[in-house]
């Protein structure tokens, strides 16, 4: 009885095995192919043909196959990493690091990586050191949330903006600085916040915003900027209201207390 059980379990094993994939299959909401074989073989090739990586067989192997984790595309977007951050001068243990987590995003990701890699590494703009413009980069590309053309916009345009002797004229590794953070206020909002950023600036750097010095408006700018366009409008507004004879007629700083805590009201989680 017990054999007799046994034949029959171990027959119909198969189609129980099939049918459980195929529930999950049909079950899957977002199911993509990969041509899984093509990227490993790409990426071991090139880790081969490379002897700077003076790489073991094994290792290089292995390697690759995380690279084929990445889907389609992967084993070109690791080479073109690689290859970029090789030629600034990053050592080589780094760069294979960066370039894999870089080859299991898509291309946009990378695409975006090389550009700000390029233009805050390039002596002619912000001429960063390696490291400077990898931590720039990968913190607008790998570790942004948002749209990363997005991203690359908001970032070159503060950029310009900052280091420009009719704009903030500062140096450029304080305006790098300064543009990430500011970047990075806007990876929540649709359009980003350079656009905002400019309209706060302006608005504080003027008599409207009581002529404040240049350091309380960066910290004021980018303190308001984190609440969104809306959020900016809010403290114009606000601020407007509050030193106005009809309105609260308050002195600077309470408009100026008054107005934040409006800001801040912009944001609501439900």
């Amino acid at each position: 009885m017990f054999n007799k059980y046994f034949i029959v379990l171990i027959l119909l094993s198969p189609c129980l095995e099939a049918k459980v994939n195929k529930n999950q299959i049909d079950s899957s909401s977002q199911m993509i192919e990969c041509s899984s074989t093509r990227e490993y073989v790409t990426a071991l090739e090139y880790l081969r043909e490379r002897k700077e990586f003076q790489m073991e067989e094994g290792v290089a192997r292995d390697l690759a196959n995380k690279v084929s984790d990445g889907c389609s595309g992967a084993g070109k977007r690791f080479i073109q990493s690689t290859s970029l951050l090789l030629k600034a001068g990053l050592d080589s243990r780094n760069a294979l690091e960066v370039a894999l987590k870089l080859a299991k995003t898509d291309d946009k990701v990378v695409d975006n990586f090389s550009h700000l890699f390029k233009l805050t590494f390039t002596p002619n703009y912000l001429d960063l050191s390696v490291g400077e413009a990898l931590d720039v980069a990968i913190k607008l590309s790998l570790e942004f949330k948002g749209e990363q053309l997005q991203a690359k916009n908001d970032f070159q345009k503060l950029v310009d903006f900052c280091i420009s002797t009719k704009g903030l004229d500062l140096p450029k590794n304080k305006c790098s600085e300064l543009a990430v953070r500011i970047t990075k206020l806007g990876e929540y909002y649709k359009n980003g916040v350079a656009k905002s950023f400019f309209e706060i600036f302006d608005f504080l750097n003027s008599k409207r915003g009581g002529n404040q010095t240049m350091s309380n408006v960066l910290k004021l700018a980018e303190t308001v900027v984190a609440f969104g366009p809306l959020g900016v409008e809010n403290f114009i507004t606000a601020y407007k209201y509050a030193t106005s004879e009809k309105g609260m007629n308050l002195d600077e700083s309470k408009s100026i207390d008054f107005s934040l805590s409006m800001a801040k009201k912009t944001i609501r989680n439900l």
